[in-house]
């Protein structure tokens, strides 16, 4: 099979791919809303557990063989980052699931959310350079700032340090990518990366902030918004490297 039939190959499955991740995101997104989740670990969280890491996984995949084909950097701290954040939300829905127990701080699936992060900000630095956009600086500085709010009153709920130390960390990481992200949104230049960037880093945001007010929060809703977010990427990567519009 030629390299153009393997292009089209791909670019047909990407889109596919997304499209059967947003119509899951919405079907799970309605049966929260209309209350069928209930409380606790029942047959469809376990369902969107499942679902999630299928979606994630196969972004993974998905972004390795865009790699092999290409091998892009951009495409490979992508696919690294993905990778980092599937073994986190692995660690998580196991916990969750196999022990009934939230993830614990310290640990190593922790690590790997924070890995998502710190390998796409030299990603979302490099295609903000190269859009003709520009950082504005001062944003280091604001991000810093927010992320120190959640402190006051996380002490005030009684929200043990370690908590708070490592979410104050993470919530400052996540504020400097969305700055980036929307930075990169607003130039324009490659909007499915800077809509599915900005979708999961607010996703992330709210996770954070409830976290900091509950020790163990019920966050059904956040999982369709995070693995459509991934498909975005996903597809994304795909269609710009097709396109060779990938500086």
């Amino acid at each position: 099979m030629n390299s153009t039939a393997k292009r089209d190959r791909l670019g047909t499955f990407a889109t596919v791919y997304l499209g059967v991740a947003l119509l899951g995101a919405i079907l799970f997104e309605t049966a929260y809303l209309l209350g069928y989740f209930g409380s606790g670990i029942g047959a469809l969280s376990v369902g969107l557990y499942g679902f999630t890491l299928l979606i994630i996984a196969v972004a993974v995949g998905l972004l390795g063989w865009l790699y092999h084909t290409q091998k892009h950097p951009v495409v490979l701290l992508i696919w690294l980052a993905c990778s980092s954040w599937f073994l986190g939300i692995f660690f998580y829905t196991s916990y969750a699931i196999i022990l009934g127990q939230v993830l614990l701080y310290p640990s190593v699936g922790q690590v790997a959310f924070q890995g998502f992060h710190l390998l796409l900000l030299p990603v979302l630095f490099f295609l903000l350079e190269h859009s003709k956009g520009s950082f504005w600086r001062p944003s280091v500085l604001l991000a810093a700032g927010i992320a120190l709010v959640p402190v006051g009153g996380a002490v005030l709920l009684g929200t043990e340090l370690n908590v708070v130390v490592y979410n104050v960390l993470y919530l400052f990481v996540v504020m400097l990518a969305l700055m980036l992200a929307l930075h990169l949104l607003y130039a324009g230049v490659f909007p499915l990366f800077g809509g599915g960037f900005v979708l999961f880093f607010l996703t992330d945001i709210i996770f954070i902030s409830i976290t900091l007010a509950i020790r163990d929060p019920s966050i059904f809703f956040l999982f369709p918004l995070w693995f459509s977010a991934y498909a975005i990427i996903a597809y994304g990567a795909v269609r710009y490297t097709r396109r060779g519009a990938l500086p």
